[in-house]
């Protein structure tokens, strides 16, 4: 498999996962206007998944 072939599986593979919203987070958030989006559930998500994203392929 090329490189590129898995990079699309690694991205495809982890945009599948389930993750769940952390409420830490949620928490941290709530007073900080700049970062009232992570009081979105859409929003959060987002963020859960790009942050993870990058963890994931900066490890690869």
């Amino acid at each position: 498999m090329h490189d590129h072939e898995r990079l699309v599986d690694l991205r495809r593979t982890h945009f599948q996962k389930r993750l769940l919203l952390n409420e830490q987070v949620i928490n941290l958030a709530g007073n900080i206007d700049t970062h009232a989006f992570l009081r979105n559930p859409a929003s959060h998500n987002i963020f859960l998944y790009l942050t993870d994203y990058v963890k994931v392929f900066s490890e690869y």
